[in-house]
């Protein structure tokens, strides 16, 4: 029973990475890169295969303006080469005050942004609220080219206006072909 989830939510995520990856071209370079990924050279789309999952439950908080890892969102996979999707998804929060805060999101594969970013970071954004506001945020990040072996996945976080921020319900699901 539990195989079938997993290859139901790699199915899912593979739709997901198909749609985002579409909606997020935004160049000559890109769309290449999509349509490596997609395979839309005529033929039907490759195939992709589950590579790693990272999830927490727990809520964390962070003030700083600068990106930083979001905890636990970081997991090692080993490629056998060509492109890997990242798609993340959580609930976020910024604290209360009379301004909106802005979170800023982004994916990196070995420490370097993945595509997808405009400006290299997807940014949330909250409402004016006298109490904090607990909002969906998800986005599919991906990279091609990508050379065999291991590589490391991970997600960063910032709060643009120093007020706090806080993620729970976190899920980074990292794909390849």
């Amino acid at each position: 029973m539990k195989r079938k989830g997993v290859l139901l939510s790699s199915v899912v995520c593979s739709i997901f990475f198909a749609v985002a990856v579409a909606e997020n071209v935004r160049s000559d370079t890109q769309a290449a890169d999509a349509n490596a990924v997609l395979g839309t050279t005529g033929g039907p789309a490759p195939s992709t295969r589950f590579l790693a999952l990272a999830s927490a439950t727990n809520q964390v908080g962070s003030t700083s303006t600068s990106l930083s890892d979001l905890p636990d969102m970081e997991v090692g996979v080993n490629s056998t080469g060509d492109c890997i999707s990242a798609t993340f998804s959580a609930e976020v929060a910024a604290g209360s005050g009379s301004t909106p805060e802005t979170i800023g999101l982004r994916a990196l594969l070995d420490g370097t942004v993945m595509e997808g970013h405009a400006g290299g970071v997807n940014n949330t954004h909250t409402p004016k609220s006298p109490f904090a506001y607990w909002g969906l945020v998800s986005f599919t990040s991906w990279k091609c080219g990508v050379s065999r072996g291991s590589h490391v996945v991970s997600i960063q976080w910032t709060s643009y206006g120093g007020t706090t921020i806080w993620a729970r319900g976190r899920t980074l699901v990292v794909q390849g072909r």
